[in-house]
């Protein structure tokens, strides 16, 4: 492309053009307004040159150590890329790497003596040696990039020591050190690749290999790029390599003992040149991660050393919450899991709950409302701190023109789970809406006869027609947990009552005498003990839904507690015709623009053997109290 017919000068400075480029500035004559073909011609152009520049100056780095610097120092230079582009291009990729390949526990890299007993980790201030291996990996990762830019300047240092009768200067030996780091970053980078789909047990062979292929390309490299001859080039790396290896192995203290011994140190507070390493490791070893096959979903993981929790992409569904111990029957994940497609665990319905109007179906529009159906995305950077971890996501709903967004938070030491959840009206006019959550248990947890559950519920009404198999009268208020039997007596709906290819439905108003309400459930045959607590006023009704599909098999078995603004999973509309049960709304306004939030937490808790129920949860100084039954 050319300025031809456009004009005679360069748009940049002016200058009279005489060629394709600009004699005064050496911008290229390309016109103002380009026709398509023009455009891919040059895309094509700068794409493949650049690329191309790249691949080359590769292929030489690493299959000819020595020969980009030796182009350097004889001043061929325009068809390579710039050692300090190099560096840093295979810098990031080597680090981005190493940040998801699996790391070599901690205690592997100290002695026998260091590592014997979990008493000395503890007297250090660590829980485990899960803990310290994080908080090292951590500090390693935040403070190794930074400190490679004093160890690059360090390494060309000790090459101009090796030649200091040589004509070469301090910025041409920079040029070598800068290419033979560009290539050890390229060798970590492989290696990590290599542990990433490899199998353990390989780390010691690949470090091996690793130090021998860089001491091998160091000799080769200072060869061709001085011109040495091979003795003279191993004379010469014999006296740069250990001196480096010894500044690597200071820089590797430097950055290991402040965080091993900090807690012992500084006891109050965390070591200061390396505070953000410090901070970011909580009592339990807190961590977010990215997990590709949560029950063959996409999501992410959080744990604290004693919560571990699972929440997916796809409707924002919390799929697991356990306690993580050695033992099974404890560490269960109560949640629901589905055998093929549809919601898992715990999910939030919004703006509706229940089934869609034929309208809103011929739209798009699901079940439960649009919330469960999209993708959710990170939000914002996850928190980790001395509090515990706190993870952000969240969607926008296109359809009904909604955004929520969640917050999940794990406290340091506790098997406690706070969550926050926001929505945002983003339409001009104020509109109903339900907003329930829908907490699903599944088996085996969730068992005929063995599954129990309490709450702090008053008045409540049996639905017109799931009452398992008309156990209970249908259509009767009464006061939870005692239902009314059509030919008399009562039966409690504390147990899990849903007969084959039936359901159960009951609706209970939470007690507004109380600031928070709760619910916990247990099985009989598993030591652990689900609750949840959240506001009466955000969250004034419960409902117990159970569904057994069919005998003789735990498929589909499921009990959900909902919690929310809305009794009855009737749609949005419905809920709206119905406006009232027992006195109290059965939806709510959203106004124009508003965001509203809404908080609920979740306990985990071990129980002993022969556990009755729950009398009540109570909140003390942050924590729950639970209040057993006798």
């Amino acid at each position: 492309m050319n300025q031809t017919g456009e004009s005679p000068n360069c748009y940049n400075c002016g200058h009279l053009l005489t060629g394709a480029f600009c004699a005064a500035c050496g911008q290229k004559a390309s016109p103002l307004n380009p026709h398509v073909a023009e455009f891919v011609h040059e895309f094509a152009h700068e794409a493949l040159h650049f690329d191309g520049k790249i691949f080359q100056s590769m292929k030489k780095l690493l299959l000819s150590p020595g020969f980009l610097t030796k182009e350097y120092f004889e001043g061929r230079r325009a068809r390579w890329i710039s050692p300090i582009r190099l560096y840093l291009i295979l810098s990031v990729v080597y680090f981005a790497i190493a940040a998801i390949s699996p790391a070599t526990p901690v205690t592997d890299r100290f002695s026998d003596k260091a590592r014997e007993t979990s008493t000395q980790l503890q007297q250090l201030g660590f829980a485990n040696e899960q803990e310290l291996g994080a908080a090292v990996n951590h500090a390693w990762t935040t403070w190794t990039p930074r400190i490679m830019f004093l160890l690059v300047p360090f390494f060309a240092w000790l090459v101009a020591l090796a030649f200091r009768r040589s004509r070469y200067t301090y910025v041409q030996h920079l040029f070598f050190a800068l290419h033979v780091h560009a290539a050890f970053f390229a060798a970590g980078a492989a290696a990590a690749i290599v542990r990433l789909v490899v199998s353990s047990g390989i780390d010691a062979v690949m470090q091996g290999l690793l130090i021998a292929g860089l001491v091998t390309y160091t000799v080769v490299a200072l060869r061709r790029a001085y011109g040495t001859t091979p003795g003279q080039a191993f004379k010469r790396a014999a006296f740069i390599i250990p001196v480096y290896a010894i500044a690597v192995l200071v820089t590797v203290l430097a950055i290991t003992l402040p965080v091993v011994f900090s807690r012992l140190w500084f006891p109050s507070h965390s070591s200061l040149w390396l505070e953000s390493t410090v901070l970011a490791q909580t009592a339990q070893s807190a961590t977010v991660r990215e997990e590709a096959n949560v029950h063959g979903r996409k999501g992410w993981v959080l744990e604290n050393g004693k919560v571990h929790l699972a929440v997916l992409q796809g409707g924002g569904h919390i799929a697991e919450m356990s306690l993580m111990s050695a033992n099974p029957q404890l560490a269960i994940n109560p949640m629901f899991v589905p055998a093929g497609s549809g919601y898992v665990g715990h999910m939030v319905c919004f703006p509706n709950f229940g089934p869609a109007s034929p309208e809103e179906r011929q739209n798009g529009i699901g079940g439960h409302g649009e919330a469960n159906s999209v993708d959710w995305q990170q939000t914002r950077p996850p928190q980790i701190d001395a509090q515990g971890v706190t993870f952000y996501y969240g969607a926008d709903l296109p359809k009904t023109q909604y955004r929520i967004e969640r917050a999940v938070h794990l406290k340091t030491g506790e098997a406690q789970i706070h969550v926050e959840e926001w929505v945002e009206n983003l339409t001009s006019y104020d509109r109903p809406y339900n907003w329930d959550e829908h907490a699903t248990f599944g088996a085996p947890f969730a068992a005929p006869d063995k599954m129990v559950l309490d709450m702090s519920g008053t008045k409540a009404m049996s639905d017109p027609r799931r009452t398992a198999n008309n156990q209970w009268a249908v259509n009767r208020e009464f006061v939870w947990p005692n239902a009314p039997k059509a030919e008399g007596g009562t039966i409690s709906l504390r147990e899990f009552h849903a007969v084959p290819n039936g359901q159960a439905y009951t609706v209970v108003l939470a007690d507004p005498s109380r600031r928070l309400s709760w619910f916990t459930m247990f099985n009989r045959d598993y030591p652990l003990l689900v609750g949840y607590v959240f506001s009466t006023a955000d969250h004034p009704w419960i409902i117990d839904w159970q569904n057994r599909p069919q005998a003789g098999s735990a498929a589909g078995v499921a009990r959900g507690i909902e919690f929310g603004t809305s009794p009855v999973d009737e749609g949005l509309r419905k809920s709206v015709e119905r406006a009232l049960m027992f006195g109290v709304p059965t939806y709510r306004f959203i106004a124009a623009k508003q965001r509203l939030s809404t908080t609920f937490d979740i306990v985990l808790a071990e129980i002993p053997a022969g556990f009755a129920g729950v009398q009540d949860v109570r909140p003390v100084d942050g924590r729950y109290q639970i209040v057993a039954r006798k």
